[in-house]
């Protein structure tokens, strides 16, 4: 379904569905996609998604999340990936979230068993210094 001009996520329901490529659209915003439970992959590249309010805990499947090229703008708005319990992988690159200071660090404070971010290895070493400074904001 990519490059189709979709403009929102509404009315996609293939309960046994396991990769979704919505690339290169319009969409605003995610609706509905909770229901696709079994959906393990989801490409969701260059849209205009300000957003993430659609991911939801039903989504107990999905372990990569391609969100690249979008316009997620903080962090607050990427705790709404938290509700993922299998995401393992996330691109986030050419997102204005991505430029921001300690932006490696924060996602892993908010998605600590992510495994891979931006195509890129998580580390120990960045596991440990996302503690660190979650721990110091938490003393603060």
């Amino acid at each position: 379904l990519g490059k189709n001009r979709l403009e929102n996520t509404a009315g996609l329901y293939f309960p046994t569905l396991v990769k979704l490529y919505l690339a290169g659209n319009k969409i605003t915003n995610i609706v509905g996609l909770d229901r696709l439970e079994n959906l393990q992959i989801l490409h969701l590249r260059d849209n205009l998604l300000e957003h993430l309010d659609g991911f939801t805990a039903k989504m107990k499947s999905l372990n990569y999340l391609n969100l690249r090229g979008n316009a997620v703008a903080t962090m607050p708005e990427l705790s709404n990936l938290k509700h993922l319990p299998s995401l393992k992988a996330l691109v986030l690159v050419e997102n204005p979230c991505a430029e921001l200071e300690a932006y490696r660090l924060d996602i892993l404070i908010i998605l600590p068993t992510l495994e891979r971010l931006d195509k890129t290895q998580v580390t120990y070493e960045e596991r440990m210094e996302a503690d660190e400074l979650f721990r110091d904001r938490i003393g603060e």
